[in-house]
């Protein structure tokens, strides 16, 4: 599978900047958030309702980006798998490439929890 990109906007009323990560070659994702003027990575993502977009990375990206150091516990709040339904494409159908048009609609509650995205080629 294509490495992709994702960004969850946050929809009115949803506090906070949102989220983003890569899928690995698995499709599977964690999320960061964006809070500006930290200085260490937030993992997952607040409660709220999200728009989520899905981009090709803009740097060249390998599974080992994604190993995690021993001991290390599971992001919270957001992770998932993106089902590609032509991993052999790294096209990706523009309607999941803006927050205007991605029909992906997301609510994140307190408890967090797993979201699998399904693309489809005509959104």
């Amino acid at each position: 599978m294509a490495y992709k990109g994702l960004f969850f906007s946050p929809e009115s009323g949803t506090p906070g900047n949102g989220a983003g990560g890569y899928t690995n070659g698995e499709g599977k994702y964690s999320l960061t958030a964006v809070v500006y003027g930290v200085t260490r990575d937030q993992k997952g993502v607040r409660p709220g309702r999200y728009r989520v977009t899905v981009s090709e990375p803009i740097i060249p990206i390998s599974d080992a980006d994604f190993e995690r150091a021993p001991g290390t516990e599971e992001d919270p709040a957001a992770a998932g798998t993106i089902i590609d339904p032509d991993s052999r494409s790294r096209d990706i159908p523009a309607g999941y490439t803006s927050r205007d048009t991605t029909p992906l609609v997301l609510d994140v509650s307190d408890s967090g929890g797993t979201f699998d995205l399904k693309l489809t080629s005509d959104p």
